[in-house]
């Protein structure tokens, strides 16, 4: 009887502060994605210096591209999140120098490779198709 009395308690206090439950619970999930953007903006500059580091492997330019291209993803959203506030879109764009700089590297890495395709069709195409023939094996 005394448990029925304390239960019952508990069910009316829950009752009349589920107003004030409802707005903590709001506000949790709203830290929690909070917290969920800054860990994966305080990833990027580790991802970018991963992505940097596979440019010294040729065989990881596409996994580097898409490394890059996610991470422009998430200097949209962290831009886009920043809006109007031009202090901290100037801090979020240099925070993002390092991808802009791993950018740069891979696109100057690409380019050279096709520029040694270029010139290699162009002085020896037997050893550029035998090259790709290799390579598709």
């Amino acid at each position: 009887m005394v448990e029925q009395f304390v239960w019952g308690i508990e069910c009316q206090t829950l009752i009349e502060n589920h107003d004030q439950i409802k707005l903590l619970s709001n506000a949790r999930n709203n830290l929690n994605t909070t917290l969920k953007d800054v860990e994966g903006m305080m990833s990027i500059s580790v991802e970018a210096a991963e992505a940097h580091d596979s440019l010294s492997d040729d065989k990881e330019l596409i996994n580097t591209y898409e490394r890059l291209t996610a991470l422009d993803g998430k200097r949209r959203f962290a831009l886009a999140a920043a809006g109007s506030h031009k202090e901290e879109v100037g801090r979020l764009r240099e925070y993002f120098e390092d991808v802009d700089r791993t950018w740069e590297t891979f696109e100057t890495t690409l380019w050279g490779h096709i520029s040694n395709f270029f010139k290699l069709a162009k002085e020896s195409p037997q050893t550029l198709v035998r090259a790709l023939r290799y390579s598709l094996i």
